[in-house]
């Protein structure tokens, strides 16, 4: 495998220049904003109340098997799905980010939009909505708490069974972060925050702005983790991005943030929907 490091070519001069010009910028931006179309509004209201609908019964069948004997394995739960979140919030901003395009089947509207237009205008996502904001992490989280919500922890002599319980917290409390995630990342980019948010981002138990600064520093490669941040620093150590994007870039062709830097001006090419959008405008 290449030790080289695969990647869109970078062209910082022309990034720049890029963020400052308006009129590519607010075609770019008027596009993403048109494809937020009424299905993908009612997508987003139907996730989240079903997801709320899916957390209530979980967390009452954490409840109706809590002991006193096993809040340890309670609390263990909850701690380890705050960093286990945290991954799996990297793992799909990273995916977002670096892989597919606008056009790709079901991801492209959805998870891929989202972040295209966050790196074109990072504080958009803090005027969106409770259900523009939650709705796609909500959806993430609905098959796996319809289980939770109907999971028996109980041995065939009446206790509660350990392994089984801390099942049921580990991963309702993941979903309860993973469906947070996005509107603790807008809260990174609101410039005065609510009083107790900023308590919780001071203490790092969700993500802060200074956290989440490195990331919107060009070329977009590091600190992908949006929920409390807490995997950056190991996974940027380790080089776990760059060793997966070679991997998926030896083993694909892909190349990474290809797509995303169209959408920056990073790269000197178009994004096709965008290019699509101009030549409608000549022909007309």
């Amino acid at each position: 495998m290449s030790s080289e490091r695969p990647g869109a070519k970078v062209d910082l001069n022309r990034a720049m220049n890029s963020f400052k010009s308006s009129e590519e910028k607010n075609i770019k931006k008027e596009i993403l904003k048109q494809s937020y179309t009424p299905l993908k509004r009612a997508s987003d209201i139907t996730w989240t109340l079903v997801a709320l609908g899916l957390f209530l019964p979980s967390l009452y069948n954490i409840f109706w098997h809590t002991r006193f004997d096993n809040l340890s394995v309670l609390a263990t739960g909850f701690v380890l799905a705050m960093a286990a979140s945290d991954f799996f919030s990297g793992l799909v901003h990273w995916g977002a980010d670096t892989w597919g395009s606008f056009d790709t089947p079901f991801f492209g509207p959805t998870f891929i939009r989202s972040f295209r237009e966050h790196h074109l205008a990072p504080t958009a996502m803090t005027l969106h909505d409770v259900f523009e904001t939650n709705g796609d992490n909500c959806l993430l989280t609905v098959p796996v708490l319809f289980f939770m919500a109907r999971k028996d922890c109980l041995s065939a002599d009446g206790s509660v069974d350990s392994f089984a319980f801390f099942s049921l917290t580990f991963w309702t409390w993941v979903c309860l972060w993973v469906a947070l995630t996005n509107q603790i990342h807008s809260w990174s980019h609101v410039l005065n925050p609510p009083a107790l948010v900023s308590l919780l981002q001071t203490s790092r138990i969700i993500l802060s702005a200074d956290a989440h600064r490195k990331h919107h520093q060009i070329p977009f490669d590091r600190n992908y983790c949006i929920t409390n941040g807490w995997m950056d620093y190991p996974l940027n150590y380790i080089g776990f991005w760059r060793w997966a994007e070679r991997f998926i870039h030896n083993t694909t062709g892909m190349v990474p943030r290809e797509d995303d830097y169209k959408w920056t001006g990073i790269s000197s090419e178009m994004p096709d929907v965008v290019q699509r959008k101009l030549a409608g405008q000549k022909s007309s």
